[in-house]
C-alpha cells in the first residue's frame, strides 16, 4: 500500500482515538474503559500496517514465483479473526522453502526491509536456526521474522521434515496476492507446540488454538476445512511432538474450556516419550536467559552426531565478521583474545570487580559482553523475545 494511504488511515484512526476521548470526557466513564478503547484503535491500526505491508509482500512473491506461508498472527488475521482490533500483532511471520532462502531475502530486501542481526556464521540460518529477521524502513517500522522451519528447539530441525506444512498448505487470499497457510491439523499442531516452547506465556496463544478448533468444527473459516483428528495424532506422532501438544491440552481445559474430543488426552498419553524430549521441552522457555545451557541442551537432545558437531564449531567458532563485536582490531592477537575471552566469559563474569575500576562502567561492559556470549553471538538475542 502507497504510504500515504498509510498516513491517512493512521490520521483517521487517531482521529477516532480523539473523538473518542473527547466523547468521554463529557461522560462518566472509568479510566479503564477509556484506555481500553484506545487500546483497540491502536490494535486495530498495528495489525492494519501489518497486513498491509504481508500484501505488498506477497505480490512480489507472487510475482516471482516464490511460495510464501504466513504464520501465527498474520495466518489467524486472515482467517478466524474477523476484525482487525481482536488479535494483536507484533511482527509478520512468514515462511519459505530451504531452497528458496536466498531469493527470499532478496525479495525482502527490494521491499525496503534491512536484515537484523547478524548469526554467528553466514550460514546459521537456515542451517541450524529457523528464522532470520527484517525491519521494514517504513513510516511506521515493521518486524519480518522469515522462517525457514516452524520451531525453535534444534532438536526440532532434525525431527520434524523439511516439507512439513508445505504438502497440505491451502491458500488463502489477501488483497490481490495470495498467501499459503497451513491446513488445519497442521496450523493447530504448530499453535500448540509454539505456546509450549515459550511456557504458554501469553493467554492470547491459548485463545488462539481455542477459536481455531471452533472455527473449524463450524467450517466458517476462510479455510474452510475441519480437523482429522486420526491424521493429527498421526502427524504428532510421526514428528515425535506428543510431549508439547499434550502439555497444551492439559492447558486447554482449564484454562479455555473443553474444546478437543475426549478420547484425544488418552491417545496422546500412549504416545512415547523420551528423556530428550522432556529436556528440549524443559529448557525452551529458558532459552534467552540461559543460552549458554541451552547450547549444551541443544547438543544432548539433537540427534545426528555430524549435525551437532556443526553447530558446536558454529557456535564455538564464529566468523571473524562476527568476532568484530568482541575486538575491531584486525590484528590477530586481538582477535584471538577475543576468542578466548568469549570462551572463558562463562567463568570469567563471576569473577568479581576485576574489568573495570568504574563500578558503573563495569556493569555495563560486563552485560553487553555477557549478552554477546550468552546469545551464541547474537543468534538467540532478540529473538527469544517472546512475540506471537
Amino acid at each position: 500500500m502507497p504510504a500515504a494511504s498509510l498516513i491517512d488511515e493512521s490520521k483517521s484512526i487517531e482521529a477516532s482515538v480523539n473523538d473518542l476521548d473527547h466523547h468521554h470526557s463529557h461522560r462518566a466513564v472509568s479510566f479503564e474503559t477509556r484506555r481500553g478503547s484506545a487500546d483497540r484503535l491502536l490494535t486495530d491500526l498495528r495489525n492494519r500496517c501489518l497486513m498491509h505491508f504481508l500484501e505488498r509482500i506477497a505480490s512480489k512473491f507472487n510475482e516471482a514465483g516464490v511460495p510464501l506461508m504466513a504464520l501465527k498472527g498474520a495466518a489467524l488475521n486472515l482467517t478466524v479473526y474477523r476484525l482487525p482490533s481482536e488479535r494483536q500483532m507484533s511482527d509478520i511471520d512468514l515462511m519459505v522453502k530451504p531452497e528458496h532462502v536466498d531469493e527470499a531475502r532478496a525479495l525482502l530486501q527490494t521491499l525496503g526491509c534491512a536484515p537484523g542481526e547478524d548469526h554467528v556464521q553466514s550460514d546459521f540460518f537456515p542451517r541450524f536456526y529457523y528464522e532470520t529477521e527484517y525491519i521494514s524502513q517504513t513510516i511506521y517500522p515493521m518486524r519480518i521474522d522469515l522462517h525457514v522451519r516452524p520451531f525453535r528447539p534444534l532438536r526440532y530441525s532434525q525431527l520434524v521434515p523439511a516439507d512439513a506444512f508445505w504438502s497440505r498448505a491451502e491458500p488463502v487470499n489477501i488483497g490481490r496476492a495470495t498467501v499459503l497457510i497451513p491446513s488445519s491439523e497442521d496450523m493447530l499442531i504448530h499453535l500448540m507446540v509454539h505456546a509450549a516452547i515459550h511456557g504458554f506465556s501469553e493467554k492470547k496463544w491459548l485463545e488462539d488454538i481455542k477459536r481455531w478448533i471452533e472455527d473449524c468444527r463450524s467450517a466458517r473459516g476462510a479455510h474452510r476445512q475441519t480437523i482429522d483428528w486420526c491424521r493429527f495424532t498421526s502427524i504428532v506422532e510421526s514428528w515425535q511432538l506428543a510431549l508439547p501438544v499434550r502439555k497444551a491440552f492439559a492447558r486447554l481445559d482449564p484454562d479455555v474450556g473443553q474444546v478437543c474430543p475426549p478420547w484425544m488426552t488418552s491417545c496422546l498419553s500412549g504416545l512415547s516419550v523420551g528423556w530428550r524430549d522432556r529436556m528440549a521441552l524443559w529448557h525452551a522457555p529458558l532459552d534467552g536467559s540461559h543460552s549458554v545451557r541451552h547450547v549444551f541442551v541443544n547438543a544432548l537432545t539433537t540427534p545426528g552426531l555430524l549435525y551437532v558437531l556443526g553447530y558446536l564449531r558454529a557456535v564455538v567458532f564464529p566468523d571473524r565478521r562476527h568476532m568484530q563485536d568482541w575486538s575491531r582490531e584486525r590484528n590477530w592477537r586481538w582477535v584471538t583474545g577475543a576468542y578466548l575471552l568469549r570462551w572463558l566469559w562463562p567463568v570469567v563474569k563471576y569473577v568479581p570487580r576485576c574489568l573495570s575500576g568504574n563500578q558503573e562502567q563495569k556493569g555495563k561492559t560486563r552485560a553487553g559482553l555477557a549478552r554477546n556470549f550468552a546469545n551464541g553471538a547474537k543468534f538467540q538475542n532478540a529473538r527469544m523475545v517472546v512475540t506471537n
